[in-house]
């Protein structure tokens, strides 16, 4: 894995690494830590000239590993220097230090073999906790859901992999505080983009403002980054440019994708969520740009940490993809089996995006249209009407004016038949849940 062949300019690599360094010992006087990368250097150029001139596949292997322990022990020596001031050289040794840790980490993961399978169930556990833990309601997994932990663990290392990539180039890229101002105005326009959706239901004008020239402001968030990378490129060097364009479409392909997702599945996600996985991703990037060095270990804890925190933003759609919960049905239940406050209630509306509607009702039987499935267990559904709708509480304390159908209308709801929670202005409720039966399923 990651196996390369040697060339006579990687050795010159090294000459003009050694120059540099004997420059630094003359400025630093002796340093101990610069003649203890000097000799690793040279014991590297014996690795590669061996590598170069070796026919035998397992010892080129063995050779390749021994180049990139050395690059380990020089990369672990310049980042706790801090009297070397971060150059082209750490990064290149960055590079081949990571290599080393990540084969060194399937090594470990290839000889715990029992634990990592033993571990599977854990892993759904905290896969699914987030969603479940709050409704108290925990449902079996069975084997048919292996496919969405595959899923979620693809997801995750892309993440994994993105987030890292765009940080390790935001340190290369944003290097003034110039560039410092545009990329916290990106990243001022990106919290507005997100929290819109979250808030249009309150802040209504400020929304519709949004919305009306949201073309325009996604244009300047594009500029915007678009003119960090540029910056960069005014010394005019081919390795830059490369940085620079890396830097732009990992942002724009990363943050595009969290735009879209948002937008697109708002009705399933949480406020709090959001903001969350929004503020430590924006937290990560700047701890980047801080640091006078790339130190890659702290930020694999760091997004480690952070994909940890935010597991409940995507919880509730792995519930959904295993069909555990957290999506949308249709049902043809019989009328005797529905709750009386359902049957009572608005809910003939069925043109409203995901919003339940019934759409036939008689004595025998009653059709639902987008009925909010909270959970599935052996025998039953737990359920829920769709959306959440905004209520005021009455002096008496015992009805609620609420606005539903899209809030096209207004209509007095019983408060026990009502699950609320508190927002800024209003009250956000729905219907209690109820409990559909399989075998009370007509269809």
């Amino acid at each position: 894995m990651f196996e390369r062949e040697f060339y006579d300019s990687d050795l010159d690599k090294i000459e003009s690494e050694k120059e540099f360094l004997d420059k630094t010992l003359d400025e630093l006087t002796n340093d101990s830590s610069i003649k203890m990368i000097t000799r690793l250097l040279d014991e590297e150029k014996v690795i590669i000239n061996r590598h170069k001139f070796s026919t035998n596949l397992n010892e080129k292997s063995k050779l390749y590993r021994q180049f990139l322990e050395k690059e380990k022990q020089i990369y672990e020596i310049y980042l706790s220097n801090p009297r070397i001031e971060n150059n082209d050289f750490i990064l290149n040794h960055t590079h081949n230090s990571v290599k080393f840790d990540i084969k060194q980490f399937f090594k470990k993961i290839k000889s715990l073999d029992l634990f990592v399978v033993s571990s599977i169930p854990l892993f759904f556990g905290l896969l699914f906790l987030p969603y479940f833990l709050p409704i108290n309601i925990f449902p079996q997994i069975s084997i048919s859901n292996v496919m969405v932990g595959i899923i979620a663990v693809f997801i995750f290392i892309f993440l994994f992999i993105a987030i890292m990539y765009q940080n390790y180039y935001t340190f290369k890229v944003i290097g003034n505080n110039f560039t410092h101002k545009f990329f916290a105005i990106y990243h001022i326009i990106l919290f507005v983009i997100i929290v819109t959706p979250f808030v249009d239901k309150i802040f209504i004008n400020f929304a519709n403002y949004i919305y009306e020239y949201l073309n325009i402001l996604l244009s300047v968030w594009l500029v915007d980054i678009i003119s960090c990378g540029l910056y960069h490129l005014s010394d005019k060097e081919k390795d830059k440019t490369i940085n620079a364009l890396l830097f732009i479409s990992t942002f724009i392909v990363f943050d595009f994708i969290f735009i879209i997702f948002v937008y697109f599945r708002i009705d399933n996600l949480d406020f709090f969520m959001t903001i969350m996985f929004y503020g430590l991703i924006t937290l990560l990037r700047f701890i980047a740009i801080i640091g006078k060095k790339f130190d890659y270990k702290l930020q694999i804890y760091f997004i480690i940490f952070a994909l940890f925190i935010t597991l409940g933003f995507f919880s509730g759609e792995f519930v959904r993809m295993a069909r555990l919960g957290n999506y949308n049905d249709d049902f043809i239940v019989k009328t005797k089996f529905v709750p009386p406050h359902i049957l009572d209630a608005n809910l003939t509306s069925c043109g409203t995006r995901n919003a339940t509607c019934i759409e036939k009702f008689d004595e025998n039987l009653t059709k639902f249209t987008n009925l909010k499935v909270i959970v599935v267990l052996d025998k039953k559904y737990k359920v829920a009407i769709n959306p959440k709708f905004e209520c005021e509480f009455k002096d008496d304390n015992k009805t609620a004016t609420c606005s539903i159908n899209d809030f096209k209308s207004s209509i007095d709801i019983d408060r026990t038949n009502l699950n609320c929670e508190s927002s800024i202005l209003h009250h956000k409720c729905r219907y209690k849940e109820f409990t559909i039966y399989k075998e009370n399923i007509a269809g």
